[in-house]
């Protein structure tokens, strides 16, 4: 089974510039996000420009799985767009050429990211603290 996972990789980002900043009580850490250990150039581009510390998002990455292909997104989508009743894609092209398609296109893929979230829930690994992923990476630097 392949799924589309939606990224939170630029807010996961966002996180550890608080935990590399100690600017956290003792909150648990949000689900690492796929694709962590070998960032993308865009999210390189993010890191460099807050200023992350790469032993950090090693550190972090050691519990991200793969990264999505998108190849694969792509073929799931289309997939879920075949699935989809005609009256829904003539409404839909309606509204695209009635001048609403960016509205159409969040509302469409707001569906299929719920779709395949609820078809593909993200795997839970043991969860640590800011606090404690705060530590291991003080301890590997």
């Amino acid at each position: 089974m392949t799924c589309l996972v939606v990224t939170t990789a630029p807010l996961y980002l966002a996180w550890l510039l608080n935990v590399q900043h100690e600017e956290f009580d003792d909150e648990v850490e949000p689900s690492v996000p796929p694709g962590l250990k070998k960032l993308t150039a865009p999210l390189k581009a993010l890191a460099d420009f807050l200023h992350i510390e790469e032993s950090l998002i090693r550190v972090a990455a050691a519990r991200s799985g793969p990264a999505i292909n998108q190849r694969t997104s792509e073929r799931a989508l289309q997939k879920w767009i075949r699935g989809l009743p005609i009256h829904e894609k003539d409404s839909a092209l309606t509204r695209i050429l009635s001048g609403e398609a960016s509205m159409v296109r969040l509302e469409l893929l707001n569906r299929f990211r719920k779709s395949e979230m609820a078809r593909c829930p993200l795997k839970r690994v043991a969860s640590r603290t800011a606090v404690q992923l705060h530590k291991e990476w003080a301890r590997r630097s």
